[in-house]
This record gives structure tokens, sequence and C-alpha cells, in this order.
């Protein structure tokens, strides 16, 4: 186990259809849904996350082609950040801001040294700054709808009370 390779040997494969069907029992007595729902989410789950691993693998080999991952990501994110604010309009804003939040912090830890500028080192350092970025920013972004410069993108006017207290 000490070359770092994760192994699929058939005691985590049993113990992962185990957890399944169980899952998928307990899913079926409270009246959730089929028993196999769950089951066929986790198989589901399998296939997606062997596709990803694949993609990556390959993606990481490059510095080039984990910057096309991580153009790909920061597409999703921004959306993703969108979606998650409700944004009408000021989607760009919202990307604009998920740059900043980005350039914040990536050019100290790549110009210091503190992170090597390889492909399978800068995607998951990015992946996790980007993610708490979107997240931020999805979250921040509503509050700012009760700006008053927001009634112009169909926001409210700034008039009323964004949150109430009890």
């Amino acid at each position: 186990m000490l070359s770092g390779q994760p192994v699929l040997s058939p005691a985590l494969i049993i113990v992962c259809v185990i957890m399944a069907i169980t899952v998928g029992l307990i899913y079926r007595l409270t009246a959730l849904g089929s028993l196999w729902t769950v089951p066929w989410a986790a198989i589901r789950a399998a296939v997606q996350l062997a596709a990803i691993a694949s993609v990556l693998a390959a993606a990481l080999s490059r510095l080039w082609s984990s910057m096309l991952v991580l153009a790909v990501m920061f597409v999703v994110a921004s959306l993703t950040a969108a979606r998650r604010s409700q944004a009408s309009c000021g989607s760009a804003l919202l990307t604009v801001s998920l740059a900043l939040g980005l350039l914040a912090v990536l050019p100290l830890l790549l110009l210091s040294g503190v992170e090597p500028l390889t492909g399978v080192a800068v995607v998951p350092i990015v992946a996790i700054v980007l993610g708490s970025t979107m997240t931020a920013v999805a979250v921040a972004a509503p509050v700012g709808v009760g700006h008053p410069q927001a009634a112009r993108c169909g926001g409210r006017s700034g008039a009323e009370p964004r949150y109430e207290r009890t």
C-alpha cells in the first residue's frame, strides 16, 4: 500500500454493495420510494466518478490540459454561482467576483513557490479555492440585491428590509 495507488479490493466492493443494499432497504421501509432508487444512484455515481477520474488522469499529465480543465471548472462555477444566487442579471459580475477571488489567492501560492506549477498540484488547489469562492459569491450575492442599484435589474429597491429580526 505504499505506492499511493488506491486499491479496489473485493472486500471494498462487497462493503459498498452491502451499504447500498442496506440504504435501499431503509429507503423502502421508510416509504420514501423504490428499493432500487439508492443502489441505482450508487451505481450511477460510481460510473460518473470513474469517467471523471479517467478524464482527470489524462488531463493532469500536462500543464496545458490542466489549464483546460480549470477553465471548464471556472465556467461551471460561474453558472452554478449565478443559479444559486438566483441572479437574473449581473451574472457577469458574479463571474468577475469569482475571478477576483482566485486572483487574490493563487498568485501568492504559485509565485511564492508554496504550490508547484504542475498540473497535478495546481488543479486540486484551484478547485478548492474556486469552490470556496463560488460558495462565498453565491451566498453574498443576494445581500447585494438589497442595494438601491439592484432595482435596475429587477431586484429590490433597497427601501424594504432584507432581513427581519425577530
